[in-house]
């Protein structure tokens, strides 16, 4: 990459700012959302007991709204997010097979050898 291109990916990165050409991908989506989505999906692969919506918050300091929407947005591409109601509370999970894989591709030793 050339350092014109590698400056105007990085300015991009700046709020308000359309994202370079290829990343337009993602749907616009800026880099806190993509790291609040990743920490959502963190928690619940770590948490097998499930993850309560006050949790999620609390961990990303985001709304309720923001979490239902990327907790929909990993429905969608595929991982396979389910609720389970305790009472009046409802907890997010994800299947521990999925989940184990997950922790299993993305082991130091597993990315080490690829």
């Amino acid at each position: 990459m050339n350092k014109e291109v590698i400056k105007k990916e990085i300015i991009s990165l700046r709020k308000n700012d359309p994202w370079p050409l290829g990343l337009q991908v993602i749907n616009k989506r800026r880099y806190s959302t993509l790291k609040t989505g990743m920490i959502i999906l963190l928690e619940l692969v770590n948490n097998p007991q499930g993850c309560s919506l006050a949790h999620l918050m609390e961990k990303t300091g985001k709304a309720r709204k923001t979490i239902w929407r990327l907790i929909t947005v990993l429905d969608d591409i595929g991982i396979p997010i389910y609720e389970e109601r305790e009472h009046i509370k409802i907890y997010y999970k994800i299947s521990r097979d999925w989940a184990n894989d997950f922790k299993r591709k993305t082991s130091k030793e597993s990315l080490l050898t690829h």
